[in-house]
């Protein structure tokens, strides 16, 4: 496994772990990663840009450590504060709650959006960071959708209890 001298494996957690265990034949290629909030950390993120792979994706604002005191702010809707450093970029945008984003791969640019804000009639500017995302894991977020409805092991076996009882009642009744 590819890995950067002064960031230890312990530090990116069990999370980083299997990522990095994972993405071992591709590290070094270029690739770039996606990942949603569970695996995303700055040190996974600074280890994976070391070893030639950017990243990006949502993550959970306790993940970003102490120095994240900048983007604690308050915004209002449609607004984006943001920090770099060592090559990680943190932002937050604001929408009907905060997204918190991180990313090796992006700058902090606004780009307008086709949607319309209803009440105010403009386009409606959010990070390419955030698009980029949207674009690659709304696929995956409809899939996991789907498969949620499909999945009915619980429902399936209150049913088949429920059956159970009234094939038992129905019997003491002949």
């Amino acid at each position: 496994m590819i890995i950067s001298e002064d960031v230890p494996s312990t530090s990116i957690g069990k999370s980083g772990q299997i990522v990095m265990k994972l993405l071992e034949p591709y590290l070094g290629k270029g690739h770039t990663l996606v990942t949603d909030n569970w695996y995303s950390s700055p040190s996974l993120f600074l280890l994976l840009h070391r070893n030639i792979t950017n990243a990006y994706g949502t993550v959970r604002k306790n993940r970003l450590g102490k120095n994240r005191s900048e983007l604690d702010k308050k915004i209002n809707k449609g607004e984006c504060i943001f920090r770099s450093e060592k090559n990680v970029l943190a932002l937050k945008w604001m929408d009907k709650r905060e997204v918190w984003m991180i990313s090796t791969y992006h700058c902090p640019n606004m780009i307008e959006t086709d949607k319309i804000n209803y009440v105010t009639k403009e386009k409606i500017v959010k990070s390419q960071c955030i698009l980029d995302y949207n674009k690659t894991m709304g696929t995956v977020d409809k899939v996991d959708q789907v498969l949620y409805i499909l999945n009915s092991t619980r429902k399936s076996l209150k049913y088949y209890l429920k059956l159970q009882v009234l094939s038992s009642i129905h019997t003491e009744q002949i």
